[in-house]
C-alpha cells in the first residue's frame, strides 16, 4: 500500500478476501483495455442502467461489472456510483462544502472530512479533472440484507486535470498534498461499506480512495489486467 493511501485505509473495513466469503459478485473485464474504451461505453453485461448519469459532464465512466446478484447488491452499487460521481460534481459545481458529504455518511463514518479535503483543493485551484475513468475488478459483498461492501479498482489514467475556465493543464495541490491524488490521473483502489436503514435509505459508514504506486499488490489493481501500461490522455 502506498504511503499517501495510509491514512485512507482507517476508514475502509473489511477487504476482499472477506467478500470471498460473503458472496462477492466478481466484476467483469479485467482485460487489458487500459482505459481504451470507446467513451459512453457505460457498463456492461445490462448492468447498472443510469450510473453513468451520476458523474459530470467531463467525467466519462466506463464500468465493468457482471450483473447484480439480487437487488440488495444492485442498490448498493447505485449508492456507491452515486457517491463516487457527487465527488466529481462537486468539484464541477465549485462546491468546497458539498452537502452529500453529511447526508451519504452515517454519523460515525471517518471519511467524509478526508473526501471533503479532496474536493476543496480542486475548488481553490478552480480544476477539473476531465476525462475517461474505469471501472474493474469489481466486488460485492453482503455481509447482511442490509450491509453491503463494494471495492472496485479504478483506472484515472486518462483525465487530464484542467483549469475550469480556460481548459489548460494546471497542477492542483503541493508535493506534500495527498488528497487530491485521489482525483487525479492514476489507479485508485475504492472501497465502501454501505447500509440501508429502516425507512429503506442507503448510507455510507466508510468510503476510501487510496491511490496505488507501482508495487502496490494488496488491491490487486496494479500489473496484468489492470495497471498495466501507460495510456495517454486524448488532446482535448
Amino acid at each position: 500500500m502506498s504511503k499517501r493511501g495510509l491514512a485512507l485505509a482507517a476508514a475502509a473495513v473489511g477487504s476482499s478476501a472477506v467478500l470471498a466469503a460473503c458472496g462477492a459478485l466478481p466484476g467483469g473485464g479485467g482485460g487489458d483495455s487500459g482505459g481504451q474504451k470507446e467513451a459512453g461505453a457505460g457498463a456492461q453485461g445490462g448492468a447498472g442502467a443510469g450510473w453513468e448519469k451520476e458523474f459530470p459532464k467531463g467525467v466519462t465512466p466506463i464500468i465493468e461489472i457482471d450483473k447484480p446478484g439480487g437487488k440488495t447488491q444492485e442498490e448498493a452499487l447505485g449508492e456507491f456510483f452515486a457517491l463516487y460521481g457527487d465527488l466529481f460534481t462537486a468539484v464541477y459545481e465549485k462546491d468546497a462544502d458539498p452537502a452529500f458529504l453529511k447526508e451519504r455518511f452515517s454519523n460515525d463514518a471517518p471519511s467524509p472530512e478526508t473526501l471533503g479535503a479532496s474536493v476543496q483543493t480542486f475548488v481553490e485551484a478552480g480544476a477539473v479533472p476531465k476525462g475517461e475513468v474505469r471501472f474493474y475488478n469489481g466486488l460485492v459483498g453482503a455481509y447482511t440484507q442490509d450491509t453491503v461492501q463494494v471495492d472496485f479498482c479504478v483506472d484515472q489514467r486518462m483525465f487530464k486535470v484542467q483549469d475550469a475556465e480556460t481548459g489548460k493543464e494546471v497542477e492542483v495541490g503541493g508535493p506534500t498534498d495527498w488528497e487530491p491524488d485521489m482525483l487525479k490521473p492514476g489507479i485508485v483502489a475504492a472501497s465502501g461499506i454501505f447500509e440501508k436503514g429502516d425507512d429503506g435509505t442507503w448510507t455510507s459508514g466508510s468510503f476510501s480512495i487510496d491511490p496505488q504506486e507501482e508495487g502496490d499488490t494488496a488491491a490487486g489493481c496494479m500489473g496484468e489486467g489492470g495497471g498495466s501500461g501507460s495510456p495517454e490522455p486524448e488532446p482535448s
